[in-house]
């Protein structure tokens, strides 16, 4: 199963100070941090090395998703940026992508 997925639709549960949670959740939990921590590890080597790539700048790759140079960066302008490298994002994945880089949150 996507972690994605079973994350969204696990049972919520709350947890007061003094108890625990099941086993089975702590053991998931951990699961999806050292996930996560993998991720965010692979994530910093690759942009290590793509920001040493010659042919790389920031402007480029907002220029790449910019296509029509309209100064904007949309759901649109990503859908169609990603749909082109054969990545089929969901609008809720877009969006989310949208608010981790949206310093300004002006959407």
């Amino acid at each position: 199963m996507n972690l994605r997925v079973e994350t969204c639709n696990r049972q919520f549960f709350r947890v007061s100070r003094f108890e625990t949670l099941p086993v089975a959740m702590e053991v998931a939990l951990t699961n999806v941090i050292q996930q996560e921590l993998r991720v965010f590890k692979e994530l910093e080597k690759l942009t290590y090395d793509l920001e040493r790539r010659p042919d790389y700048s920031p402007l480029s790759v907002y220029r790449a998703v910019d296509r029509h140079n309209d100064g904007r960066m949309d759901k649109i302008n990503l859908d169609v940026f990603f749909r082109n490298l054969n990545l089929f994002l969901s609008e809720r994945e877009i969006l989310a992508l949208i608010r981790r880089i949206d310093t300004s949150a002006d959407q």
